[in-house]
């Protein structure tokens, strides 16, 4: 017998179960990314969502300002005009 090194049969269980761990790191790292994207998924539905409710109120606004008018409508200048003065 040859005792100078592993020979084939010690390379490939080394190889083995190097094999198992580097597998086995991925496996639980891509169960902690899916949790990251279910968390970051869920950020971006309330952001979404106080976004269009920003957006509801700031149009609940204009049409409030456009109905005190004296009745000529609203165009897009009159609109731009009234978001100007809300800006500020």
């Amino acid at each position: 017998m040859n005792k100078n090194g592993f020979g084939i049969i010690g390379f490939i269980i080394t190889l083995a179960i190097i094999a198992v761990i580097v597998y086995g790191a991925f496996y639980v790292g891509r169960d902690g990314n899916k949790q990251n994207q279910i968390e970051q998924g869920q950020d971006q539905i309330q952001a979404a969502k106080d976004a269009a409710e920003q957006q509801n109120e700031y149009n609940a606004t204009l049409q409030g300002e456009a109905n005190l008018d004296s009745g000529t409508g609203v165009n897009y200048r009159s609109a731009q005009t009234k978001a100007q003065q809300l800006q500020k």
